[in-house]
């Protein structure tokens, strides 16, 4: 579906980088129609859950305009209180990590936390927080304390906070990360039902299968933050050399394609048996969202507490010690006072082809390292240079020989 002739959210021009540095979105236009499902697909950093944060009004651009149902939104016009409970009623932000959106000591209060904002009470509240619990099944949960949820029901109570509120556009933040394949496929199709429905969705995604699953219209995001593609799924996805050149997708044995972001913070810690916290996750976030951009401990500082602005920066400081000596972080010293960090390994994939029957495995640096032993029983490697594909003999073909 193409915007209509009068999209129900416009963005014309959109510049925004963070502390003034790193450039996150340079000159994005984009219109969303009424009811579509629009995804913004891109490799991590390009702007992408920026230009989400831009469509919720938690930042605004430096440069460019930004209007949701026929207004333009400011800084200004969020301090009215009438204009900010109007824009807060009809636009939902679902965030990629659930801890950051789900605070409230129950269940129950975090459900109702938004409609007691809107001055809404009594029977109203209560009917609405039976309707959401039902509609996602977590009932059982109501009156837990949400430390105590999985990762999978966090997203659940995270979700239900935001369509008790039953606002017209949904907006997602890579909303299937880390979760399990039931969780996973539960998600997607609750998806497909609020699209049918008739919110309006738009979701930001490396992941091509939810595209495929969901989206309506897709857009590409470079990783020069800017559009370069756009259109329905079927096309955006048949065209490699877009894919290719956002870096969504790599050449390989057989044609095949497949995505290769670096690690969520998250999955990063719990492999490695570290302790998850929000400074730990937004450090990690800020060193792979560019990865190719050097950042001293200022830096990271300044990130941090953009999103935590009560913290203190030697906390953060300490968290990044933390992270170097538990290996997850790497410190680069550049004489005296000065130094750079970024995250010790990025997310590729290796892949693994018999020479014989032409089979691949497909394994990324963590698994490759940690399945050393095993793939030295499988394969006999001849490993030449820089080259990530790895070929030899499978075990079922040697023991054929």
């Amino acid at each position: 579906m193409a915007p209509s002739a009068d999209p129900l959210l416009a963005c014309e021009g959109l510049h925004f980088a963070y502390v003034d540095r790193f450039t996150a979105l340079d000159g994005v236009s984009l219109e969303v129609g009424r009811g579509e499902s629009l995804a913004l697909l891109g490799a991590n950093g390009c702007g992408k859950s920026t230009l989400l944060k831009v469509l919720d009004g938690l930042i605004f651009p430096d440069r460019g305009r930004y209007l949701a149902f026929g207004e333009e939104v400011t800084e200004d016009k969020l301090e009215d209180e009438r204009f900010a409970m109007a824009f807060r009623s009809r636009v939902g932000f679902i965030f990629q990590n659930s801890e950051a959106q789900v605070f409230s000591p129950s269940v129950r209060d975090e459900i109702a936390f938004g409609l007691l904002q809107l001055g809404l009470e009594g029977d109203e509240v209560h009917e609405r927080i039976s309707d959401v619990l039902g509609m996602l099944e977590i009932e059982a949960l109501a009156d837990r304390a949400p430390y105590q949820l999985s990762g999978g029901e966090k997203k659940r109570v995270a979700i239900a906070s935001v369509l008790v509120m039953s606002p017209e556009v949904l907006l997602f933040d890579e909303p299937t990360a880390g979760l399990d394949p039931r969780t996973h496929r539960w998600l997607l199709e609750l998806i497909v039902e609020l699209r049918r429905a008739g919110k309006t969705i738009v979701l930001a995604t490396h992941d091509l299968d939810v595209v495929r699953a969901v989206a309506g219209r897709c857009v590409v995001m470079s990783e020069d933050h800017r559009i370069v593609a756009g259109g329905s799924p079927a096309d955006v996805l048949a065209d490699h050399a877009v894919l290719l050149g956002a870096n969504l997708v790599h050449e390989q044995a057989g044609g095949d394609e497949h995505v290769h972001p670096l690690p969520p913070a998250e999955a990063v810690l719990r492999d490695r048996g570290r302790r998850v916290t929000r400074q730990r996750r937004l450090i990690w976030d800020a060193l792979t969202a560019r990865p190719d951009v050097h950042l001293s401990a200022d830096d990271l500082v300044a990130c941090v507490t953009e999103e935590l602005p009560r913290l203190n920066p030697s906390t953060v400081y300490r968290t990044l010690d933390v992270l170097v000596d538990e290996g997850l972080v790497v410190r680069t010293d550049l004489g005296g006072d000065r130094a750079y960090y970024e995250p010790a390994q990025a997310h590729r994939h290796h892949h693994l082809v018999c020479e014989r029957c032409g089979s691949v495995d497909h394994v990324h640096d963590d698994a490759l390292h940690g399945l050393v032993g095993t793939i030295a029983a499988r394969y006999e490697f001849q490993l030449g240079g820089e080259e990530q594909t790895f070929k030899g003999l499978c075990a079922r073909c040697r023991r054929g020989t």
